[in-house]
């Protein structure tokens, strides 16, 4: 009987079965879509911010003076070595500038620009100040890491007069290179006022082959909260396995002592903590848009489901009339409810597909994956704004009076 009187309520009730379906669909698709981004965003996030620089910085211990480039190749061993983006080793040193007679004393940087590197499970990584580095404004090219070609900072360039093209002169000691400027940087920062050249033209230079200062690493972290920032010293076995397997910046870090060899790695907490601010508030107002869109939804299907109640005050009163109870007819529209929560519920979920994919491509370049565990939670939602939506029209139907309605 309850089967054939919802048939028959869908089969009379087109117009307010559509507007009811549409909202829960809406809202689902919103909720499914909104919640595939929130699982995927951190990575994404934590990958672009990656392009505006390192957030660990490797350097030797205390009493040694270089780490080995021979080392390097070792970063992508560790636990979380499919995080690790980029890798850039530098060797510092003040050496004397001399250009048509002209001469001071200017920090030498030697780096990698664009490297490939064979890693020691297999495979090539690409790696290097060029990809790395992306805010940078660069007039001219990048220098390469076999020509004797260099890069040097705006301020440098604008004090001694120089330009793309001229040819300048490094000395230290009794060594002196001779190399070309293809491009002048500018970034903003220290670096206007620094030479870049190879990592090898620099240990040429400096006399120390396969000896670096310092690396800055690009790893995909996630944001720091009360446990990531506790001693792992002081752990407990099962509390320090946790720590090592979560990507916190700090246990990257350890990892990353652990494979290079008379190493100091730390978190640049600066870059750390800014980035988990931003991945925290991104995932806040993920939520509050969520509930606005429940709500909105609730909202919608209240609206209708009254207007639909008003319309059907005569059979709700003859309902109660023949024997229907108050929980009999809220049974009735609840199952109502029910069923286009669920219908809505599948639909939004392909809908929120398509909207998650239109997400990622418009502001990442790349799509959300839609994980199975959404369809659920597509459900659940459409369910809870149905029965949102059902409370207070309920609450009419209960209160309709046989008699009144019934004399008309």
């Amino acid at each position: 009987m309850w089967l054939r009187i919802l048939r028959g309520s869908f089969y009379y009730q087109r117009k307010f079965i559509i507007l009811i379906l549409i909202s829960t669909v809406m809202g689902a698709s919103i909720v499914s879509a909104l919640l595939a981004v929130s699982m995927e965003v951190s990575g994404k996030v934590a990958q672009e911010l990656r392009k505006y620089g390192a957030n660990i910085l490797i350097e030797p211990k205390p009493g040694l003076n270089y780490l080995r480039e021979e080392d390097l190749p070792k970063i992508k061993t560790i636990f979380w070595r499919h995080n690790i983006v980029g890798f850039v080793p530098y060797l510092y040193r003040v050496v004397k500038l001399d250009f048509r007679g002209k001469t001071a004393k200017v920090v030498l940087v030697g780096t990698w620009f664009k490297k490939s590197i064979n890693l020691p499970e297999g495979g090539v990584f690409k790696t290097g100040l060029q990809p790395m580095v992306t805010g940078w404004e660069l007039k001219g090219n990048w220098a390469s890491d076999k020509g004797k070609t260099l890069m040097l900072g705006s301020s440098l360039a604008k004090k001694f007069n120089l330009k793309v093209g001229d040819l300048v002169s490094l000395s230290y000691g009794a060594q002196t290179l001779k190399l070309k400027i293809v491009g002048i940087l500018s970034s903003g920062g220290f670096e206007d006022d620094q030479i870049f050249v190879s990592l090898k033209a620099a240990q040429e230079l400096l006399k120390a082959p396969g000896k670096i200062s310092r690396v800055m690493v690009s790893a995909v972290t996630v944001p720091m909260d009360d446990f990531g920032r506790r001693n792992p010293k002081l752990m407990s076995r099962r509390e320090y396995d946790k720590w090592y397997c979560t990507a916190y910046a700090p246990s990257v870090a350890h990892q990353i002592e652990e494979v290079l060899k008379g190493s100091r790695a730390r978190p640049v907490w600066r870059i750390v903590e800014a980035e988990g601010k931003i991945l925290s508030k991104l995932k806040l107002v993920i939520g509050l848009l969520v509930t606005l869109a429940v709500l909105a939804s609730s909202l919608a299907v209240a609206t209708t489901m009254i207007t639909n109640i008003l319309k059907r005050q005569e059979e709700i009163g003859l309902m109660k009339a023949i024997g229907a109870d108050s929980a009999q007819i809220s049974f009735l529209f609840l199952a109502e409810g029910c069923a286009l929560g669920l219908g809505g519920g599948l639909l939004g979920y392909g809908l929120g597909f398509l909207l998650a994919g239109n997400i990622g491509q418009a502001v990442f370049g790349t799509t959300f994956e839609m994980k199975l565990i959404l369809l659920p939670i597509a459900l659940i939602s459409s369910l809870c704004v149905t029965l949102l939506g059902s409370f207070l029209p309920l609450r009419r139907a209960q209160k309709v009076e046989p008699g009144l309605i019934l004399r008309g």
